[in-house]
């Protein structure tokens, strides 16, 4: 492999590792005594064959449905395989480890999950050491789990501009729970190291870059960062960086919508149309550890805003409007449910102004890393996406001051909620306003192509591990001259723990 991935060696990497599982996975079903295990062993013993069919993974694994060859309608219940290796395919430095044990506490919190919110994680059946060997030269780990029905993502809803908000009060209730629960502080933290060591560097190129354009691309964009200017600008990212250090729940740490999924549509041609009972199941627990209150929503938030600014664009104004009301529906919910968990209302205002300032920082990121943009029923080769790019960029910002300012402190929710609004509503209409004709209404073009998707689209794109790690260097030396003299705490939202700048290590 070369020293930096790209789309097609991925690709090529996934499929060859297709046999290394299927012979792993013949092994464990001859010994199992879990039942779907015991069923495929007995498909075997009958003269079938297995096959690994390749599902579209994320940047630190790859992920396979494993089931008989020839299975029509799947008689005999597949089982779903994620097979992770030391390393991360969005770092441009393959000798970058990160740590196997985040499989291993996949596994952990899944089965942790499933009590507190049974039905709404699949089963983890097993954690599998694969031994370096000749053809590999680093230990692999395989989770196997059940096969999960509700396959499709909650993002192919925010796309469609229709979504079955009979999951927000239970997902609402669900993710409470888990942020509940008691944990140590250090788990899982080398993990989330590991990412935030290329996210954060990442950032701050991003801003650097603003700041030194003078027009053309991301024109409003720019000019609002300098209007914001450098100081403000690389404060609000070292408040929300220091925010980080606040260990205030139990997170998963990833729970954009991707990695939520839901029952098919009966009839996908119908955008109003759902499957039976609402069901939701939450996947992709790797990243789980102790986190701020407001990540885990701020991530959640962030690709719906960017639905709705591309529904706004397209001319449907009205369905951009619907989806924010059911956006706030998502966050109410998990509000409530920290009421019904003894939070009191100065924690619940806190958390839902870090949520606004992780919407932000989120958002933030899709512009600065060019995540999820390929499942946009945009024209990238017009100004159609550019616009909505711009747009982001502008919320991004607005949004992280609304967050972490300090005059915000003190608005209530409500106050908060109507702050938000109006910033929404500036885009909404400043993008219908380009639309000259009203497009007809569609599904999202990923359910139309079978398409799954994760953290950065369908495919590694050649440039993204460069990308993220160019520059990357101790975040924050450009700003700790500027901050050096500031013996100011700073509160950190929820639980209001005050940490310096210096304290952070920014």
């Amino acid at each position: 492999m070369s020293d930096v991935f790209d789309g097609d060696e991925v690709e090529r990497d996934k499929i060859s590792k297709q046999l290394k599982v299927v012979t792993e996975t013949t092994k464990l079903v001859s010994t199992s005594t879990i039942p779907d295990l015991v069923a495929l062993h007995d498909a075997l013993s009958s003269g079938e064959t297995l096959t690994a069919t390749v599902l579209t993974g994320g940047l630190t694994n790859y992920s396979y449905k494993v089931h008989v060859t020839n299975n029509d309608n799947d008689i005999v219940k597949p089982i779903f395989v994620k097979l992770s290796f030391p390393y991360a395919l969005w770092s441009s430095d393959k000798n970058l480890h990160y740590d196997l044990q985040r499989t291993k506490n996949e596994f952990d919190m899944m089965q942790l999950f499933a009590g507190l919110a049974p039905g709404h994680v699949a089963t983890p059946f097993l954690c599998h050491s694969i031994p370096a060997d000749a053809s590999n030269p680093y230990e692999m780990l395989m989770l196997v789990t059940e096969w999960c029905t509700s396959d499709e993502q909650l993002a192919n809803q925010w796309l469609d501009g229709v979504v079955d908000d009979r999951i927000a009060e239970p997902f609402g209730r669900a993710v409470a729970k888990l942020h509940m629960q008691p944990f140590e502080e250090g788990y899982n933290q080398a993990v989330n190291k590991t990412v935030a060591d290329c996210i954060w560097p990442a950032s701050e190129d991003k801003f650097t870059e603003l700041l030194a354009q003078d027009d053309g691309e991301n024109e409003r964009y720019g000019l609002l960062a300098r209007e914001f200017g450098p100081e403000k600008l690389f404060g609000l990212l070292a408040r929300l960086k220091a925010s980080f250090e606040t260990k205030e729940v139990f997170a998963h740490s990833d729970l954009h919508s991707f990695n939520i999924l839901v029952e098919k549509k009966p009839d996908a041609s119908e955008l109003v149309s759902f499957g039976p009972t609402g069901n939701f199941m939450l996947c992709d627990w790797e990243m789980t550890s102790g986190c701020p209150v407001g990540r885990d929503f701020g991530t959640f938030s962030a690709f719906p805003v960017l639905c709705i600014l591309t529904n706004a664009r397209l001319g449907h104004a009205a369905a951009a409007l619907e989806l924010r009301s059911t956006l706030h529906r998502f966050v109410d919910a998990y509000l409530a449910a920290l009421a019904e968990e003894g939070k009191d209302e100065e924690y619940i205002n806190a958390a839902y102004r870090n949520i606004i300032a992780f919407t932000g920082y989120f958002t933030h990121i899709y512009v600065a890393l060019g995540v999820h943009y390929d499942c946009l029923p945009l024209d990238s080769s017009s100004s159609e996406l550019s616009v909505v790019l711009e747009s982001l960029g502008v919320l991004s910002l607005r949004f992280l001051e609304l967050g972490l300012d300090g005059p915000s402190e003190g608005l209530s929710r409500s106050s908060l909620r109507s702050k938000f609004d109006s910033l929404l509503d500036v885009e909404v209409a400043s993008l219908s306003a380009l639309s000259t004709r009203r497009r007809g209404r569609r599904g999202s073009v990923l359910r139309e192509s079978g398409t799954v998707i994760s953290d950065s689209g369908r495919y590694v794109k050649k440039n993204f591990g460069e990308k993220v790690f160019e520059g990357q260097k101790n975040f924050g030396e450009k700003v700790k001259g500027a901050f050096e003299s500031i013996g100011t705490t700073i509160k950190k939202g929820g639980a209001g723990v005050a940490s310096s700048f210096k304290s952070a290590g920014v």
